[in-house]
C-alpha cells in the first residue's frame, strides 16, 4: 500500500485571474526528480487561452517550488550528441569575393565561346 501513496500539495489563495487553485501531485523523493529527465509539456492545438493557463500554471509552480525550497540541482544531463560538423560562417565580404570570382570565371568562359 505504501508504494502507491502520492504526496499531494493543494494551494489555495493563487494571486491569479484564471486559476482559483492549484493540485500538484509531487514525485517521491527528491532522488526520483533527479533521475528522471526532463520532460515537455505536450499540448495538441493549444489556442491562445490554452497556451496562457498553462504559462500561469508554470509560473504558480515555479513560484512553489521557489517559496518552499524544493528545486532539484541539475548536474549535466546532457546526451553526448554523434560528431557535430563544423558549421561554415561565410561573412559578407567572402560572399561577395565567391560571388565576383564566379561572373569573372562567367565572364571568361563567355569570351572564350565568341572567339
Amino acid at each position: 500500500m505504501a508504494d502507491n501513496t502520492k504526496r499531494v500539495v493543494v494551494i489555495k489563495n493563487i494571486s491569479s485571474n484564471l486559476i482559483e487553485e492549484a493540485i500538484l501531485i509531487l514525485k517521491n523523493g527528491p532522488d526520483a526528480a533527479a533521475d528522471s529527465q526532463p520532460q515537455q509539456a505536450v499540448c495538441v492545438k493549444a489556442g491562445k487561452g490554452n497556451e496562457l493557463i498553462l504559462r500561469e500554471a508554470e509560473y504558480i509552480i515555479n513560484q512553489y517550488i521557489k517559496e518552499n525550497g524544493l528545486a532539484v540541482k541539475k548536474g549535466n544531463n546532457r546526451v553526448p550528441s554523434a560528431k557535430k560538423r563544423p558549421r561554415i560562417r561565410l561573412s559578407a565580404n567572402a560572399i561577395i569575393n565567391i560571388s565576383m570570382a564566379a561572373a569573372f570565371l562567367l565572364l571568361i568562359f563567355v569570351v572564350s565561346k565568341l572567339f
